[in-house]
């Protein structure tokens, strides 16, 4: 039997499939990657009258690494991905997320595909999500009023430049039943980077919207943010503390 495009009566067009996989660095990773296959399958569509089907025509497929080169700068949270995509018998590969800026160059291969990232300047990333938690938030024994602690997990790194601050969005409510929580204090506090935040509101008595009331129940509602040169300077979500009664009883 002829081939399709060669029968009579047929009508050929093409289908071709895309296959990628993505590579992730972080801070420890090694700089080659482990190989990834991927495979892209062209179809033909043949007609023959009404009748319509797909056949597979070839499968094209390739063993494609990544390696990183240059001067690369990552911090600990900090990751640099690709993607490598195979399409018929094109390979292309892109920067998903990177600690630096990267020149990509592919080398073709008999046995393996090499996608070399080149890294040049460092770029700011988004603060580590996890970088400041909450570690209490309590009645303070020494001022009775109340007080949230927070641990910086990344103080170390942040602290070696002068320049670099810590801003903590800080809201604290009043825990109503069957109604709205009213807001009770309100407030950036910038501070210097340090392995523990303590934010006591006896130390912004003036500024609360109203007193503290016995047998109520409190809790804190607190975003950060990094503040000059080592991340980019958006808000992180940090949450909400449990309900904490004052005083505690």
């Amino acid at each position: 039997m002829p081939p399709a495009s060669q029968a009579k009566g047929f009508i050929n067009s093409m289908k071709v499939t895309r296959d990628c996989a993505f590579f992730t660095f972080k801070a420890d990773s090694p700089l080659v990657s482990k190989p990834a296959v991927l495979k892209s399958y062209v179809f033909r569509k043949v007609c023959k009258g009404e009748r319509c089907y797909e056949e597979l025509a070839r499968t094209e497929k390739r063993k494609v690494t990544v390696s990183l080169s240059g001067t690369r700068e990552i911090l600990p949270w900090e990751k640099d991905v690709f993607s490598v995509c195979l399409k018929d018998t094109a390979v292309s590969a892109k920067v998903i997320e990177a600690s630096s800026k990267y020149k990509i160059t592919k080398t073709p291969g008999a046995e393996i595909y090499e996608i070399n990232a080149a890294a040049s300047a460092k770029l700011r990333t988004a603060p580590d999500n996890a970088g400041i938690t909450a570690q209490s938030w309590s009645v303070s024994g020494e001022t009775g009023s109340l007080k949230l602690v927070l641990k910086d997990k990344w103080s170390e790194i942040y602290g070696l430049s002068q320049t670099e601050k810590t801003v903590i969005k800080l809201t604290v409510r009043q825990d109503k039943t069957a109604w709205f929580d009213g807001v009770v204090f309100e407030k950036e506090i910038t501070l210097a980077p340090a392995e523990h935040y303590r934010i006591d509101l006896s130390e912004y008595a003036s500024e609360l919207k109203q007193p503290l009331q016995d047998g109520r129940k409190y809790y804190a509602q607190w975003s950060f943010s990094r503040k000059g040169g080592i991340s980019k300077n958006s808000f992180v979500n940090g949450g909400e503390t449990a309900r904490v009664v004052f005083p505690v009883r």
